[in-house]
């Protein structure tokens, strides 16, 4: 049997802090859905700018976009949206996750690129993106391949570029076999792989044959692991 894929980010961010704090974030958060759903790009992103330049653009995203994705998909499960207004609100927050990649340039200093991908047959994107742009901003060189990687396309990626592992992302359980794919291409081109997504438990992980199971948004933890991988990329197969 094959030894657990380790939980390297399992912290929640909300309960890091002190109930004002949690009181104001989550009034915020409230606001930026509304103003998501109702397609209010502009007024949307100011408020994640001003908290970034009030706090930091890693905490934006992790304090008001990740949560804030949570409900928008709480909204869309429950019927209280649309598929089409779920669709306007991660549109929305892709176009901020792009306007602070603009805002806050962040000079590569790690070793090595990160490729991250949605297993194939996943097109909810946007939590790889959220996922990229927190690498990005922890010193990584991030290429983010969008949804629904084709196994083939991913395989002549690797083959191309030096790659210390790939970050991949699946949402829904009917994805999990696109996933599986996923993993057994990169372990081909000997790139290890972390798998997260609400689809991915840290037993499913394992059983697909991940290197890493992500949890949460604790990116240091991540960023430790994929440096240790630069350094000593595990084995793989």
């Amino acid at each position: 049997m094959a030894p657990p894929a380790p939980a390297i980010a399992d912290a929640s961010p909300a309960r890091r802090h002190r109930p004002g704090h949690v009181a104001i974030v989550e009034t915020i958060q409230s606001t930026y859905v509304q103003l998501a759903g109702a397609g209010e790009r502009r007024r949307a992103l100011d408020l994640i700018l001003d908290w970034a330049e009030r706090r930091s653009p890693a905490s934006a995203i992790t304090d008001l976009l990740v949560p804030s994705l949570v409900d928008i998909g709480r909204l869309w499960q429950s019927g209280a949206w649309s598929v089409a207004q779920e669709h306007v609100a991660t549109g929305v927050t892709d176009f901020v996750l792009a306007v602070l990649a603009n805002r806050y340039p962040v000079k590569a200093t790690q070793g090595g690129s990160i490729a991250v991908v949605c297993a194939e047959g996943e097109w909810h994107s946007v939590a790889a993106h959220l996922v990229a742009e927190l690498l990005r901003l922890s010193g990584w060189q991030v290429e983010t391949l969008g949804g629904s990687t084709p196994h083939a396309d991913l395989r002549a990626y690797l083959g191309a570029i030096r790659t210390v592992a790939v970050a991949t992302h699946c949402s829904m359980t009917s994805n999990l076999p696109g996933l599986l794919g996923t993993i057994e291409v990169a372990h081909r081109c000997g790139v290890p792989v972390i798998a997260g997504g609400r689809a991915v438990t840290a037993e499913r992980a394992t059983r697909l044959g991940a290197d890493a199971w992500a949890s949460g948004t604790d990116i240091t933890t991540v960023s430790d692991r994929l440096a240790q991988w630069s350094k000593e990329p595990p084995h793989v197969f």
